[in-house]
């Protein structure tokens, strides 16, 4: 450089540059700059051209030329920041228009003079930040040998051009965007897989990757980055490579050795752990993610899951295929069913395995208390899905912000019928979609507009239910399969323990098998007992009984209610024609003693036998059962008691013979109906009736 050189005189060569490379095997770089500290000056030299190729390494054998005269550093810096089309990837589409309104009018302003037209004067680029607004105003100056100004500049002249740039058009005044001043406004939008590519190629290309990097796998994998993001996605894998070879280099040395700084090659694994440390810079604003969770996630629903495959896997992994066909993709699906039964987690499942972003919306959120920011909000959560195409927007309590219209009169101003007339418009597609899958998910289905859950829209409504025995077993196999389970809880009967359990309260099952068996490492520890035993294996069946309150929800009180139904069925017949008999025989009888005895006997009985079942029932289903068994055994056993004391007391009885007879067949009546209630409770607990 000009300005490192000044006033040296002598061979530049013999004095900076032999001794720097003699015998060092430094590794250069074609424009590669260096610094050399000799002679008590410090010189900075840069490496024009190398042959043959773009890297070498220097040897003594290699051959220096050191002539003409120094750089000047002012054409240096220029040069830096001079960039061309060339330059720029992902936006081919918007550089074709930008040369059509910028350079046919600086170049060849008499075209539109002849025509009789005015020239436009100048164009609006926007978009998210990092998208290369400022790059590609940088390169139409350079490409057209215009002069190029990093301000808002009102001067005008004949050959000259305004070029500005917003990251949103929304924000300018109207009376700067009518024709005349900005004649179009073009849009540098988030790159699409193959913008992203070009872009790659373009900040890797003086990289030094290894060869099992795959630029077209990782242009697939960024969806929604932009120029800005990759050129930082590229710098934090370099970085990755360079901390991985970092217990080889000395920071105390002045040089590091050449056979580290020959071996340092950016891989494919460098670029996946970049990818895990990056984020799209234009959706922040939104929680987008590409989730973790995958089918052997979630037990059993295997249904469920073969047709979400073919709804939202097939059209994002084989588009060609649908192409082809000439058929149109379902572009949404309802999920409705049960509290607790997984719907969050399939829509994650399905995003996972189409490696697409994920974007989960709670309906409340979208709602404001302002006029008008509710619509704004989802139309930005719509746009925000479009931008990180393919992507799977999930509505978690769709039936909060999506109730039938005409039914909240009381609102403001039919806010809540805005908010479903901006939904139905997005999904809708006013914009392109863009490979957007739109995922519902709600309890009540029934209360949603029908508008939404028309062809175009929501068209497919698949049912989460409770899961049956086989998927039972199948959740607490997924939530323990990273932990270790005793070997004789294999065959326990877990499924059937917990019948009309959803999987929540499997996972809380699960949880609780963890606690209690911490809770038992520590009791260990505190007594200092057995030194084994404790803390090593899961043991399922006491948390399993400690949820069984916890998961009463109201699918269980439906189920609960059918219970009781099906008991007081059995039971009420014979309760109904026992009390007929009682009453009948008891109104001839003139004995107090005997009313008291019927009373105890009846009645109580019937108390006992119902307050068992229904806390059988309350209590679940499965150990339990023996609970309900023990009262209803109880109040069977207590009415034939009654039957026998009353049949005792009459067969003993010397007055009034008659009466004989009557105690002969209440007492037969009491045996006959306990004898009855038994008999039902037993094919009852059976499943027989």
């Amino acid at each position: 450089m000009d300005d490192t050189v000044t006033g040296l005189t002598g061979n530049l060569f013999e004095v900076y540059l032999k001794p720097y490379f003699l015998e060092a095997y430094r590794p250069v770089h074609k424009d590669d700059n260096f610094i050399v500290r000799g002679g008590m000056r410090v010189v900075e030299f840069k490496v024009v051209e190398t042959d043959p190729g773009p890297f070498c390494i220097v040897a003594p054998d290699t051959i220096i030329h050191c002539e003409g005269d120094a750089i000047k550093r002012e054409e240096e810096e220029e040069a830096l920041n001079a960039v061309g089309y060339d330059d720029i990837g992902g936006v081919r589409k918007q550089l074709a228009q930008i040369k059509e309104m910028v350079e046919l009018p600086l170049r060849h302003p008499s075209l539109f003079k002849v025509i009789g037209v005015k020239p436009p004067r100048g164009i609006l680029l926007y978009g998210p930040p990092g998208t290369g607004k400022t790059l590609i105003a940088r390169a139409v100056a350079n490409e057209t040998g215009a002069f190029f100004f990093l301000i808002n500049d009102s001067w005008r002249g004949r050959k000259t051009y305004s070029v500005s740039a917003v990251n949103f058009n929304g924000c300018i005044d109207p009376a700067l965007r009518r024709f005349g001043r900005f004649d179009k406004e073009i849009d540098i939008g988030i790159p699409d897989a193959t913008g992203r590519l070009e872009i790659l190629r373009i900040h890797t290309k003086n990289m030094k990757l290894a060869d099992d990097v795959e630029l077209e796998e990782i242009a697939a994998e960024t969806h929604g980055h932009v120029g800005a993001d990759l050129a930082s996605l590229c710098s934090e894998a370099a970085l990755q490579q360079i901390r991985e070879k970092m217990d080889l280099i000395d920071l105390e040395e002045e040089h590091i050795d050449a056979e580290v700084l020959s071996s340092l090659a950016v891989t494919m694994d460098n670029f996946k752990y970049a990818m895990t440390k990056s984020s799209p810079s234009a959706l922040r604003e939104t929680i987008v993610e590409v989730p973790t969770v995958t089918w052997d996630d979630i037990g059993g629903l295997h249904n469920v899951k073969m047709e979400l495959q073919e709804l939202v896997q097939y059209p994002v992994e084989h588009p060609d295929k649908f192409l082809k066909f000439g058929m149109q993709p379902s572009r949404g699906v309802l999920f409705y069913g049960p509290p607790g039964c997984g719907k969050t987690l399939l829509a994650k499942a399905i995003a996972n395995e189409c490696q697409a972003n994920f974007i989960s919306v709670k309906g409340p959120e979208l709602l404001t208390m302002w006029f008008g920011e509710s619509e704004a909000n989802v139309r930005d959560v719509f746009d925000k899905a479009r931008a990180a195409a393919p992507c799977v927007l999930f509505f978690d309590e769709l039936d909060s912000i999506a109730k039938s219209r005409g039914g909240t009169l009381g609102d403001a101003g039919g806010a809540a019928d805005r908010v479903i007339n901006q939904i139905l418009t997005e999904m809708d597609g006013m914009g392109a979609k863009k490979n957007v899958f739109i995922i519902g998910a709600t309890n009540r289905p029934d209360i949603i507009d029908p508008a939404i859950l028309r062809p175009g829209r929501l068209d497919q409504l698949i049912y989460i239910p409770l899961p049956d025995e086989k998927s039972r077993e199948a959740i607490f196999r997924a939530n323990l399969r990273k932990s270790p389970v005793a070997k004789m809880d294999e065959d326990d009967p877990v499924p059937e323990i917990t019948r009309a359990h959803f999987e929540e309260a499997m996972r809380f099952a699960r949880r609780s098998v963890s606690d209690n068996d911490i809770r038992k490492y520590e009791m260990f520890a505190q007594t200092l007992q057995q030194s084994r035993g404790f803390g090593s294996n899961f043991r399922a069946e006491q948390a399993v009984l400690k949820i069984q309150h916890k998961a009463i929800k109201p699918f269980k009180m439906m189920e609960m209610m059918i219970f009781i139904a099906k008991f007081m069925s059995v039971y009420l017949i014979t309760i109904v024609v026992c009390i007929l008999i009682g009453l009948h025989y008891h109104s001839f009888s003139d004995s107090s003693i005997n009313s008291a005895m019927i009373t105890m006997g009846a009645y109580g009985g019937y108390l006992i036998i119902l307050v068992g079942t229904f806390f059988g029932i309350i209590m679940g289903t499965g150990v339990e059962r023996r609970i309900d068994m023990f009262y209803s055994v109880v109040g069977c056993i207590l009415f034939i008691i009654a039957g026998a004391l009353i049949l005792d007391h009459f067969a003993n009885s010397v007055y009034r013979g008659s009466l004989r007879d009557t105690g002969l067949a209440k007492g037969c009546i009491s045996i006959v109906g306990g004898i009855l209630f038994l008999v039902d409770a037993i094919l009852v607990f059976r499943g027989e009736v």
